[in-house]
């Protein structure tokens, strides 16, 4: 699923369907860039989950330190809208 802002120049592309594992690749990739605790900033959460997201192939590789920091809002926002639609438990 390709997502793009033209105003932030960047394009995202998700999978069709989120599999668990992806949940867990993006575990391990917050975990291994110690972002998986309440001791870390917005900032830091925001940067690590998108370079998560460029690890998996979802999001072209860029400088993350010097971008607008709403370009990295956005991907994480995507992303996080993605695993959460994902995770969601149907009616019986």
């Amino acid at each position: 699923m390709l997502k793009q802002h033209k105003g932030l120049g960047t394009t995202l592309t998700l999978p069709d369907e989120i599999l668990q594992r992806h949940l867990v690749a993006i575990g391990k990739g917050m975990r291994a860039a110690g972002a998986n605790n309440t001791d870390v900033s917005q900032a830091e959460y925001d940067v690590a989950l998108c370079r998560v997201a460029i690890n998996l192939g979802w999001v072209p590789e860029f400088d993350i330190e010097e971008v607008a920091p709403a370009k990295v809002r956005w991907i994480v926002r995507e992303v996080n809208q993605a695993v959460g639609a994902a995770t969601i438990i149907p009616p019986e």
